[in-house]
């Protein structure tokens, strides 16, 4: 979903898991009745994985948004609206109407205790919708437009006085 090359290998792992004792491994300790949740088994290099969904990686996204940079999870996002038609909307209905995620998808949602995981659920089919009609061409985003005045000719001299100005300001 990114280009972005990871500074470590991220593992998520049972709770009661053993540390792995490893620089390059990041490792998340999830809740057993969450774990389990959106794995996949795939082939790499003839070795067989367990991952996360892309469905399951969405709803991680949307949770921990404001723990990522925004430019990162605007790329995420981006991708993810190219593959909106592949997406497995009956998962993500599933996982985020589960009781298991409740708590978790909660924190994503700004509405009425009863109403937090229905309005979860909606408020992500609603944007991978938008999304997909932004897509094909059905609709059109709306803009801003902003003017931004030219930034005055500073030579040397005028940089240097900057940090006296401030420091003046500051006294006051």
């Amino acid at each position: 979903m990114t280009d972005v090359i990871p500074e470590s290998y991220d593992f998520a792992t049972d709770r009661n898991a053993a540390k792995i004792k490893d620089d390059r491994v990041t490792q998340y300790f999830i809740s057993s009745d969450l774990f389990g949740c959106g794995i996949e088994t795939t082939d790499y290099k003839g070795y067989k994985l367990k991952i996360y969904s892309k469905e399951r990686m969405l709803i991680e996204l949307l949770r921990y948004k404001s723990k990522l940079p925004f430019d990162y999870y605007k790329e995420v996002i981006i991708n993810y609206r190219k593959l909106v038609s592949k997406l497995d909307i009956q998962e993500i209905k599933d996982e985020t109407l589960s009781n298991k995620w409740l708590k978790n998808i909660e924190s994503i949602c700004t509405t009425r205790k009863g109403d937090n995981v229905m309005n979860a659920f909606n408020s992500i089919m609603t944007g991978l919708q938008e999304a997909l009609d932004y897509e094909e061409g059905k609709v059109s985003t709306r803009t801003t437009k902003i003017s931004v005045e030219p930034l005055p000719e500073l030579t040397a001299v005028d940089i240097k006085k900057i940090p006296t100005q401030f420091s003046r300001l500051d006294a006051k």
